[in-house]
């Protein structure tokens, strides 16, 4: 993953990026109160996929994030997401948050002062590690 420290410049011009496919996909702005952004996504490690989706969705009462489900309803359960009652939850059926080369699959895109500070790629390999560090982060973020 990469962090805000060691952030790589292509990181802060994603940023725009990111706001701009929000506006133009979704008709919805970035602002502070968004720190953190789901994506759920079918691409990838299918099992990781709906290991993360399971992981992520007792979050749905956090309001500071925001859901991306990209994932066909035949591939994982996103019912929890499709039950959620809020206005964070953006169906993107055609995948085209993954124009912006951010993440291949399913992960974690940390936000911060308008910029992107850390992306969570979910892999097999890893995903334990990265569970803890976003389950981590989220403590912190909530108190």
């Amino acid at each position: 993953f990469s962090c805000s420290k060691n952030q790589k410049p292509e990181l802060s011009n994603k940023y725009a990026m990111l706001a701009s496919y929000f506006e133009d996909v979704h008709n919805h702005q970035l602002d502070e109160s968004s720190w953190g952004i789901v994506v759920i996504s079918s691409r990838g490690c299918i099992t990781c996929n709906k290991k993360f989706a399971d992981f992520m969705a007792p979050q749905n009462e956090n309001s500071n994030l925001i859901y991306i489900i990209t994932a066909s309803s035949s591939a994982i359960d996103i019912s929890p997401f499709i039950n959620m009652n809020s206005k964070f939850v953006f169906f993107d059926e055609r995948n085209k948050i993954g124009k912006l080369s951010l993440l291949e699959g399913s992960g974690f895109i940390f936000l911060g002062d308008q910029q992107i500070d850390t992306v969570i790629e979910i892999k097999a390999n890893q995903i334990e590690s990265r569970f803890d560090f976003i389950s981590n982060r989220l403590t912190k973020a909530v108190k």
